[in-house]
């Protein structure tokens, strides 16, 4: 079975990182595969935290077709998702 990919808008902030990681570690606790990941470098804010409390950075993406599922957290316009992600796919 394919991970699921868990992602925000590119780019992201601490909010988005921080929904990425927790909603990943969410499914992987409750037996589902999943990938933190993330399009573009995540905000000073985020990196800041991210060293600060040594949590290890969501994987950097450049494709989203080796993932069974994409689930889109803190985010709120299409316009900010990455080019490969389309709206109308699982």
């Amino acid at each position: 079975m394919k991970p699921f990919l868990i992602t925000c808008y590119a780019s992201p902030d601490l909010d988005g990182v921080a929904s990425v990681i927790s909603y990943a570690e969410f499914l992987e606790k409750t037996g589902k595969k999943a990938i933190a990941g993330i399009f573009g470098q995540p905000h000073d804010e985020a990196k800041y935290m991210l060293d600060r409390f040594e949590f290890e950075y969501p994987k950097q993406l450049n494709n989203t077709s080796i993932f069974e599922k994409i689930v889109l957290v803190d985010s709120s316009d299409l316009n900010g998702l990455e080019g490969n992600i389309l709206p109308e796919r699982p």
